[in-house]
């Protein structure tokens, strides 16, 4: 149990100062290759953000008056929402760069709102920011210019749009102030700015209600120890692992350790310690053994890093999603 520890302790040392030695280089080899396998991978989600990739579509060019504009924007206001709406995005961004509107807060807000449909979210951001804030599309273009700064981690200027709001929609603000704090990991402020929330407008319970989930489980609950994850493994392979909240992986060391032990026991008994095939296959049980332990000391920084990516990209949902019962 001592020289568990010890190795336990000097893993943990170079865990945290980063260290890439020929030690751990091919311990991590080892155990990526486990986390690889079919049995490591099952029941494992990956969360991606839905406009991480804009759709190939051509840009509404920047200069959308010319002078032949002659008909205003809020005049086809209905038609361009009906081709949003049927998925004919691609018509309604043809239509607006025609050059046949004059320049309007309601082209800015339209030109914007087939832009985000386009996953265009820089160019609609843009446009979004345009709209003045005696527009009656100001609001519905703030919250969604902030969205846009989300996705593009523009999380400073998201946060200033929403500082300098002032209008009747307060709740809605507090509510995206509060999803830019949790994806700048700053708990601080995500208590200052849910303190808007109210928990009883339906439009926006469930999302208040999953940001102070998020909250709840990222600061209050107690994490979990990569010390505790590396003795657990010591003691039973693969246990640390699942202790982290890998269970396929951990199963996978387990097999791999044991059929190591199991060889090397076999060839123990049939040819003596001294035998080269018992040395071999002692030897990689060796390897694969601190593999494991290694391995389950990293699956807690691992399991952090993805739960924290999951987290994100709820947030982002539940700041973007909330708008369409408001504005749709």
């Amino acid at each position: 149990m001592r020289r568990a520890g010890l190795i336990i302790l000097l893993l943990t040392l170079a865990l945290n100062a980063g260290a890439q030695s020929a030690v751990t280089r091919p311990l991590r080899t080892i155990d990526s290759l486990i986390r690889s396998s079919r049995i490591s991978s099952a029941g494992r989600y990956h969360f991606e953000d839905p406009f991480c990739e804009p759709e190939q579509m051509p840009r509404i060019p920047l200069t959308l008056s010319s002078d032949r504009a002659c008909w205003s924007a809020s005049q086809d206001l209905d038609f361009v929402r009906y081709l949003i709406e049927s998925d004919l995005t691609p018509d309604a961004a043809a239509l607006l760069s025609s050059g046949r509107y004059f320049p309007s807060d309601t082209l800015d807000y339209l030109c914007g709102t087939v832009l985000f449909t386009l996953k265009d979210l820089d160019a609609a951001g843009e446009y979004f920011s345009r709209v003045g804030n005696d527009s009656p599309w100001y609001d519905e273009s703030l919250f969604y210019a902030v969205v846009c700064d989300s996705h593009l981690k523009q999380f400073e200027r998201g946060a200033n749009r929403l500082q300098s709001y002032s209008g009747q929609m307060q709740e809605i603000a507090s509510l995206q102030k509060a999803g830019i704090a949790l994806l700048e990991d700053d708990p601080q402020a995500y208590l200052a700015s849910a303190a808007g929330f109210s928990l009883e407008d339906f439009r926006l319970k469930e999302a208040e209600e999953t940001l102070q989930h998020i909250y709840d489980e990222r600061y209050l609950k107690p994490r979990k120890s990569p010390v505790v994850a590396g003795l657990m493994s010591a003691i039973i392979p693969g246990s640390g692992k699942i202790y982290a909240g890998y269970t396929g992986e951990g199963i996978a060391s387990l097999l791999s350790v044991g059929t190591m032990a199991a060889v090397t026991a076999e060839n123990w008994v049939k040819y003596g310690p001294r035998n080269w095939k018992t040395i071999l296959f002692g030897s990689l049980t060796g390897v694969f053994y601190i593999a494991n332990i290694y391995g389950s000391c990293v699956s807690v920084s691992l399991y952090y890093d993805e739960l924290q990516n999951a987290q994100n990209a709820t947030v982002l949902y539940h700041i973007h999603i909330p708008l369409r019962k408001f504005f749709r």
